[in-house]
């Protein structure tokens, strides 16, 4: 059998069939009779259709005229309209995704400078952000690990918190009283409320003397901005704002991704930083473990790795006659969902 048919027909047991796939568009999966679990879930959806809808508009409006289900990243701007709607309703659950900005600091410059990272920190004020662009359903946050991962979280910790004044300070400390030009990159449509957070940085950071701008672009683009920088083929003070969501629980692998020398989102470079967190890793005893973690968070504090922003909320609108609870690690799995009906 040729792979090129393997990639993109399906073969198994479980509970949905491919039945056609229109590549960018959508794909189209029956319900599969001869599945063993059937019996557990009657009121499954018979088809499901998978479409990518970029815009939260318009997967807000396509949600309203019945011509999609369940929608996943509804903006706070559209949840008045679809809790009024007596067709739609909105589920909201705490999920994994932490949203950051990290800085590159592996090629000289402003962002290699501890008190410039920490001035960044106190010109964020991310309460104005989760309250406003967010709409609340995020929480402040203070790691970059959350509640499901199998070790290292901690509730009591916290970030660095909004204070221009010392920012200023800070800066002035570090040599650029008289600030600098640095760009934020971000995508533009993968994570809620984006670009509108990468414009609102660049204009706190501006306030305390930093030419700071937002370049915000669809993922394609953003993660070759970032694979350029990462390598010193593009330079300039700069800085990323993106999630992570480490739906898997894995410790080391999300402070490995994001933080490490070799991390694949990881702007940084601090051999120090990777010694802990593989320590951490290797440690055995839970207790020992979860404090070697904890002790990672610290260090991660002191070096102002990132800016830690919110932990945020899913926010899914779906039809009145769908029935389900939605989960926190960014997954959605169909045959849990019942139908009531039609709608």
């Amino acid at each position: 059998m040729e792979l090129a048919h393997i990639s993109r027909n399906t073969y198994g047991t479980g509970p949905y069939i491919l039945k056609s796939w229109t590549k960018g568009q959508k794909m189209v999966f029956d319900a599969n009779p001869n599945w063993w679990n059937n019996k557990n879930f009657p009121k499954r959806p018979q088809r499901v259709v998978l479409r990518r809808i970029r815009e939260s508009a318009t997967r807000a409006k396509a949600l309203q005229a019945g011509e999609i289900g369940v929608a996943w990243g509804i903006m706070p701007q559209f949840i008045p309209q679809l809790e009024k709607n007596p067709k739609t309703k909105v589920a909201v659950v705490p999920a994994v995704r932490i949203m950051h900005m990290g800085f590159f600091t592996r090629h000289g410059g402003p962002m290699a400078n501890v008190k410039v990272r920490k001035a960044i920190n106190y010109a964020i004020d991310a309460e104005a952000i989760r309250t406003t662009i967010l709409g609340g359903r995020a929480d402040l946050f203070g790691q970059m690990l959350h509640p499901w991962n199998y070790s290292g979280y901690n509730p009591k910790k916290k970030w660095y918190g909004y204070d221009p004044a010392k920012a200023k300070a800070l800066l002035k400390e570090a040599g650029y009283g008289k600030g600098f030009k640095m760009e934020v990159i971000a995508t533009n449509g993968r994570y809620p409320g984006d670009k509108a957070t990468c414009e609102a940085i660049a204009g706190m950071v501006k306030k305390v003397g930093v030419d700071a701008t937002c370049n915000s672009q669809r993922f394609p683009l953003f993660k070759k901005l970032h694979r350029a920088y990462k390598a010193g083929k593009k330079k300039g003070a700069a800085a990323y704002y993106m999630g992570f969501g480490n739906g898997g629980g894995d410790s080391s692998g999300v402070l490995r991704g994001t933080s490490s020398c070799k991390g694949a989102w990881s702007g940084m470079c601090f051999p120090e930083l990777d010694k802990a967190i593989d320590k951490a890793n290797a440690t055995v005893d839970e207790k020992e473990q979860q404090m070697a973690f904890e002790g990672v968070t610290d260090m991660m504090k002191a070096l102002a790795t990132h800016k830690i922003v919110v932990k945020i909320h899913d926010v899914l609108g779906h039809r009145a006659n769908l029935r389900w609870t939605p989960r926190h690690d960014e997954t959605l799995l169909p045959w849990e969902i019942e139908v009531l009906g039609m709608n």
